[in-house]
């Protein structure tokens, strides 16, 4: 065979051999796309066969050449040695990527949105979360903001399959070079860098971000957009942003920077809103005006460079300020202090509702009247109120009697999210607020004592023989609870508690306040030390005062205090409600007449400086000392004082106020000659924004009679038809119990007896005799001396605590003479006359004989 016809052979031998490794590199092909990981392995097949072919035709060249060949053969392995172990390396690589990969778990791509809170109307009022994120789909995102963001993100992002590979290699040669050529990351990347490969920015340099760029390729391309489309993919991508102002997504960040939603963003702000991307810090409008323009402007020439707008388009929109396209900064919700008790309700160990609002998205219901909150709010802003000075502190709660729902709180100046909450979880001695709750109100339900029931306030001593004080430093003697409790006196209140332990025992007293939902400091036996009746012990907030107060309002029922009215789960609208606690805490009469007694402490007693035109208002006050060390140690006034209270309520508010320092510092502190005009103007400003002063009374329920009494009895008295007016009083008793003996105290005096008038002609005097009337025995040294008035006719002739009267005889003596039994200054009892009607005797001898006796009594 010749040469040539044999290099023909050869030549069409090798055709047939190529089309047969085609054949075979497509099957291969075929059948590795259909397996894990198939594409990977198969390009890498077609580039070692590609390899494969290129050394063969080298080696038709110089296989008839035998130095060449050798050289070759030797460069050949060498290039075989290098290409497995480049091949090996890259294989691996690629494995080690797949297998390093993070799981791609569709449920970390839908971020949970920001928890709501809404007033008791259903207006938003604020937020809260680890992150404050609205999540918006696709139809929402105006064409302004797509263009923007696809012009200066990714310019190609609808065309390519996750990985844009001019751009990578551009931005890949560019940092080589040292030359900023732009990201190499297409939108995709970006989506999975934010939530799965480096969500928290730490894996950008060196190896760790050359793999972690592989990973983002990898996720992007296999993962993501394979099974999501373009439009759900930006989706993910302007949700998940974590941007400036502590806003998530763009839909918050809208709202914190323009004060609108996203969909209603014009040129300018899209283009600001989307240079923030880049660097959120940087770009921040807010503290980087300036940077935010020229990366807005750089967004708008992008965008022109794109054809998505006109230079004469951008050209305005640049010229706009970025800082008028802002809304006013809010660091916090204005009802911030609302929130948090919410906050608190939530999460608090113990809570019924056990609901984390930062790991679950939810619609939380409030209890809150807005109106009411921003009154308060201002208050403690010192927008509409006055304060003593910047040190002061208040806590405030407000409750609704008939629900126990939270109206309006107030947790103190200068508040901060999420601080110290003063009506919630402070714990201050009460005072003298506690004297209802520990003494009077126990003693009404257990010993049926009425608001009159009398006590002696004189000195007296605790158990452990310390002398027990008035804040007057004196004793009023003999008096009612009713006087008692409204004048705050603390002898009385200390003997009622003792009264009280006696007759129905301590345990009772504990009873009756851990129902009214407080928690008195309890010894080992289950009992609690006496210092209870005036509030020294370890103490309680204006939530628990408010609460415990308004059973005494609405008929005895307590509420437990609640901000919450149900809770909304976002992504699945499951309805939550918890059935607020409630509890019949005393009697309605007891409520009552504790309530008249308080109502008696603001029209009369130590509470008189709260009365409120419109507001039919019931109140105690309280104050807490220093002790006599403490004083010394922090070089306070003599008159230094420490807490300060008042809780109030009406037929629909109970307000529970502390009003003192947080801590105690010798310049500041509340002092007894100043502090009552301080927290009452305080107490008043809020309950003129919280009342509804409309006049509504409290009703007297049937189990309770309200009954005319006369004061000054140890045991309550009926008056007689003689008491005077300024002696009678209403006081409140249980049905059944009512007093049933009248007093004989002003009952009409008896009159004399056997009234004779007789005349000595020789003294030329008339004399009156009569029996004395037996001094009654319970006679008042204030109504005078005990006697009788004489008269002749209409006239006075005397009066005389004997049985006689004497008077000189004038030129007639006969007439009508009448003696009536009185006291000397009080006569509004004196008795019936006892008359003698005198004829004088005719001169004739016989005229001792013709003598008439006349006496008359009635």
């Amino acid at each position: 065979m010749s040469k040539g016809k044999k290099k023909n052979i050869i030549k069409k031998f090798n055709i047939s051999n190529e089309a047969i490794i085609a054949l075979l590199i497509l099957l291969v092909f075929i059948i590795f796309i259909h397996i894990k990981y198939g594409a990977l392995l198969a390009a890498i097949l077609l580039i070692g066969i590609g390899i494969i072919i290129g050394i063969a035709k080298l080696f038709d060249l110089v296989k008839y050449k035998k130095k060449k060949r050798r050289l070759f053969n030797m460069l050949l392995i060498i290039f075989f040695l290098l290409a497995i172990t480049l091949c090996l390396g890259v294989t691996g690589f690629c494995i080690y990527v797949i297998k390093a990969s993070p799981e791609f778990d569709i449920t970390k791509l839908t971020k949970k949105e920001a928890s709501i809170i809404f007033d008791k109307d259903g207006n938003e009022i604020g937020k809260f979360g680890s992150e404050l994120r609205e999540n918006v789909v696709y139809d929402d995102l105006p064409e302004i903001f797509i263009d923007a963001l696809i012009a200066t993100e990714d310019s190609r992002f609808f065309q390519h399959n996750g990985f844009d590979a001019p751009r990578f290699l551009t931005a890949s040669f560019g940092q080589v070079l040292g030359k900023d050529a732009g990201g190499a990351s297409t939108l995709s990347m970006q989506v999975i860098k934010n939530t799965f490969t480096d969500p928290a920015q730490k894996r950008s340099h060196g190896t760790d971000g050359i793999v972690r760029k592989f990973e983002d390729i990898y996720l992007a391309v296999f993962k993501l957009e394979k099974n999501y489309t373009k439009e759900e993919i930006i989706e993910y991508y302007v949700n998940n942003l974590d941007l400036a102002n502590n806003a998530f997504g763009v839909e918050q960040e809208s709202q914190v920077l323009f004060g609108k939603s996203v969909s209603d963003l014009n040129l300018a702000e899209a283009a600001t809103l989307v240079g923030i991307f880049n660097n959120p810090t940087k770009y921040n409008p807010r503290t980087n005006p300036s940077n935010a323009a020229m990366r807005r402007n750089t967004v708008l020439n992008q965008m022109v460079e794109h054809g998505y707008i006109t230079k004469e388009e951008a050209d305005i929109a640049s010229n706009i300020p970025v800082e008028s396209l802002l809304t006013e900064k809010t660091n916090t919700s204005p009802y911030q202090a609302y929130i948090d008790t919410v906050y608190e309700e939530l999460t608090k160990n113990g809570s019924k509702w056990n609901i984390n609002p930062n790991a679950n998205s939810i619609l939380v219901y409030t209890n809150m009247d807005a109106e009411k909150q921003k009154g308060l709010d201002d208050i403690f802003n010192g927008v509409t109120h006055k304060w003593e000075n910047d040190y002061v502190q208040s806590g405030v709660a407000v409750i609704d009697v008939n629900n126990g729902n939270i109206v309006a709180i107030g947790v103190g100046r200068n508040k901060t999210a999420l601080g110290y909450n003063r009506a919630t979880m402070m714990k201050r001695q009460i005072g003298s607020t506690a004297k209802p709750i520990f003494v009077y109100g126990p003693a009404i339900e257990y010993l049926n004592w009425s608001t009159y029931q009398q006590i002696i306030d004189e000195p007296y001593t605790y158990s452990s023989g310390q002398s027990v004080n008035n804040a007057d430093g004196k004793y009023a003697g003999q008096l009612s609870i009713r006087t008692a409790l409204s004048q705050s006196r603390n002898v009385p209140a200390l003997k009622t508690f003792h009264a009280v332990e006696k007759e129905a025992g301590n345990k009772k007293i504990v009873e009756f306040a851990t129902n009214l939902g407080m928690t008195p400091q309890i010894g080992y036996n289950g009992t609690i030390f006496e210092a209870h009746a005036l509030g020294s012990f370890d103490g309680t907030s204006p939530l628990q005062m408010a609460a415990a107060y308004a059973a005494f309002a609405n008929g005895g029922t307590y509420y437990e205090p609640s901000a919450i009215a149900k809770v909304v789960y976002r992504d699945t609208n499951e309805v939550v409600t918890v059935k607020q606690e409630s509890r019949k805490a005393m009697s309605e009469a007891t409520a009552y007449m504790i309530t008249e007694m308080l109502r008696t402490s603001v029209q009369s007693g130590a509470a008189g400086g709260l009365a409120l035109k419109g507001v039919n208002l019931a109140a105690k006050t309280g104050t807490t000392n220093f002790g006599a060390s403490t004083k010394v140690k922090n070089h306070l006034k003599g008159d230094a004082i420490n807490d300060a209270w008042i809780c109030g309520y009406d037929t629909q508010y109970s307000i529970a106020m502390w009003y003192g320092y947080d801590e105690i510092m010798k310049d500041y502190h509340n002092r007894a000659a100043t502090v009552v005009g301080y927290r009452n103007g305080l107490f008043k400003a809020i309950e003129n924004i919280i009342m509804d002063k409309d006049n509504k009374e409290f009703v007297m329920p049937k189990s309770v009679s309200k009954v005319c009494v006369e004061v000054g009895h140890m045991e309550a008295t009926l008056p007689s038809d003689f008491t005077p007016a300024d002696q009678i009083t209403f006081e409140w008793f249980k049905k059944g119990t009512e007093p049933d003996k009248v007093s004989t105290a002003y009952q009409q005096l008896s009159s004399v007896s056997n009234l004779n008038v007789t005349y000595d002609k020789d003294n030329t005097k008339v004399k009156i005799t009569w029996d004395k009337v037996p001094i009654p025995a319970d006679a008042e040294e204030s109504y005078g001396a005990f006697g009788y008035n004489v008269y002749y006719g209409k006239v006075l002739l005397g009066f005389t605590s004997d049985n006689y009267l004497e008077i000189p005889a004038n030129a007639n003596i006969s007439g009508t003479y009448s003696v009536i039994t009185t006291y000397e200054i009080y006569t509004n009892n004196q008795s019936q006359p006892a008359v003698f009607n005198y004829t004088e005797p005719d001169p004739t001898p016989d005229e001792n004989n013709n003598e008439e006796n006349n006496q008359q009594t009635p």
